[in-house]
């Protein structure tokens, strides 16, 4: 007996979409110093996974109400995390 697919399943079966239609819902915030031309060139001739980065980064929040909203291309920098874990870790002392 076959069980009825949840939602995240049935959209997961979906093809995605070109990524110039995604980029195209986020708002994209101005650099204060982007690299040059010059820089971002040098940098693409020697691109390594960890090593080098854009200028810039996705952001985007959940909720279960709206689901992904306030979705911005801003300036690389800090990711600010809740230290407070969720339930699934639990602290021992």
């Amino acid at each position: 007996m076959a069980h009825e697919l949840t939602q995240l399943e049935k959209e997961s079966a979906q093809p995605l979409l070109p990524a110039a239609e995604y980029a195209a819902g986020f708002e994209k915030l101005a650099h204060p110093n982007p690299k040059t031309e010059a820089e971002h060139a040098a940098q693409m001739q020697k691109l390594g996974f960890g090593v080098e980065f854009s200028d810039y980064m996705a952001h985007a929040t959940w909720s279960a109400a709206d689901g992904w909203n306030r979705k911005v291309i801003e300036p690389y920098g800090p990711i600010a995390l809740d230290p407070q874990p969720g339930s699934h870790f639990p602290i021992h002392v």
